[in-house]
């Protein structure tokens, strides 16, 4: 299944510098892994679901102007150069529609307006996102055949068809 992985890199406001700081000084700990304790918080915050709906799905149901419900998200890391980072996984690539039931794609400017709200609200730099992993192909969708391998070309990038 297709996921889409958004790339952060370190904390970039005064607040979230501060709160790193107080963790790491409070548990006896380095600032990276301060770091790693904040951004996981940070997203569990945003994917906890009281009442049906987490911040999440208020902000794509914004973005796409009708109630959607989005994915599982995880906080995970990812190695970069020799240092260790955080990122988000989505799931999949498409929100679902609440009155419908429908499959919505989330489009590379949906990714882009949530990083750049989480990275201004809580406070980590957004560096990129990829899709990856294989997708199902779509009736009508042209099929590339890359390193022997079937692809399609999605929101301007192929990704490989199970």
């Amino acid at each position: 299944m297709a996921n889409i992985n958004l790339y952060f890199g370190n904390p970039c406001n005064e607040w979230a510098q501060e709160t790193v700081t107080e963790i790491a000084l409070n548990n006896d700990i380095s600032m990276r892994e301060a770091a790693f304790i904040l951004f996981h918080k940070l997203v569990e915050t945003i994917a906890i679901k009281p009442e049906g709906q987490n911040s999440l799905d208020t902000h794509f149901s914004w973005f796409f102007d009708k109630s959607v419900i989005v994915p599982k998200i995880t906080a995970r890391s990812y190695i970069k150069k020799g240092s260790t980072y955080p990122m988000i996984v989505m799931s999949k690539e498409y929100v679902v529609d609440k009155k419908t039931d429908s499959q919505i794609p989330v489009t590379d400017s949906a990714i882009l307006d949530f990083a750049k709200r989480f990275e201004e609200e809580l406070g980590f730099d957004f560096l990129e996102f990829r899709r990856t992993g294989k997708v199902l192909a779509k009736a009508g969708e042209i099929i590339y055949i890359l390193r022997n391998k079937r692809h399609t070309y999605r929101s301007g990038c192929f990704v490989e068809i199970m």
